[in-house]
């Protein structure tokens, strides 16, 4: 690693301990993680770390532009990477190309949503600290042979208990969140950002406990939300 790459990985890890709220932290982590690799869209979001869904998430075009079919895929078809998954497993960060051992064709994901994007190799990683998972990342690129190395991987897995670390701190001194309750049937779609994004909620009737992020200036094209718990 050159001496550039060592000073930014030190000034990610520093940020990461200075209290920002998560917008501000948001916007800083993934500059700070392009002075590390190169990165063509990105995607954060913060968890439940008792349910490991969603609670605000973030993405950049053209993911976007695709997130119903983005939450489709994780919450619905079988893939390699699921979040959950990777918060659960021993090794929290892989990339789709390890994953698949370079056969990406053989991922839904890639197949029906990242290859007609122009997307190529994406780099997941489940952001905990202790054995508690405050949010994930996701970083692409685009359509390439050449993915996500194995020393970009090991970046990330440095850096994601700091990014796990600082995400906790948002939502604990900074989460100023509207708060609501949804009681929905098995399979209804909720619409859970008030932006026509919609997800399928499966299994019992249960209740959706949320809330939608206030930051000024926002665009509500920005954000996904998804449940913070569901409760029978």
């Amino acid at each position: 690693m050159s001496l550039a790459s060592e000073r930014a990985e030190r000034d990610l890890v520093r940020l990461c301990h200075g209290g920002l709220d998560l917008p501000a932290l948001r916007t800083r982590v993934l500059r700070s993680l392009r002075r590390l690799m190169p990165v063509d869209a990105a995607f954060l979001a913060t968890a439940d770390p008792e349910t490991l869904l969603f609670t605000s998430a973030y993405s950049e075009e053209p993911l976007a532009a695709a997130t119903p079919l983005f939450l489709d895929n994780e919450f619905r078809d079988a893939d390699v990477n699921k979040f959950t998954e990777l918060a659960t497993a021993s090794t929290h960060v892989s990339s789709l190309d390890a994953a698949t051992r370079g056969d990406r064709r053989s991922s839904g994901r890639y197949r029906d949503i990242m290859r007609p994007a122009g997307l190529g190799d994406e780099l997941r990683a489940a952001l905990t600290t202790g054995q508690d998972c405050w949010g994930y990342l996701c970083l692409h690129r685009t359509d390439h042979p050449l993915g996500f190395t194995a020393a970009e991987a090991a970046i990330v897995a440095r850096v994601g208990p700091h990014i796990a670390h600082a995400l906790r701190q948002s939502v604990l001194l900074h989460d100023n969140w509207d708060v609501w309750q949804v009681p929905v049937s098995a399979g209804q779609a909720v619409n859970l950002t008030g932006n026509n994004k919609y997800v399928k909620l499966q299994g019992a009737p249960m209740v959706v406990r949320g809330g939608i992020p206030a930051e000024p200036g926002e665009q509500t094209s920005d954000r996904i939300f998804s449940p913070v718990m569901l409760t029978n």
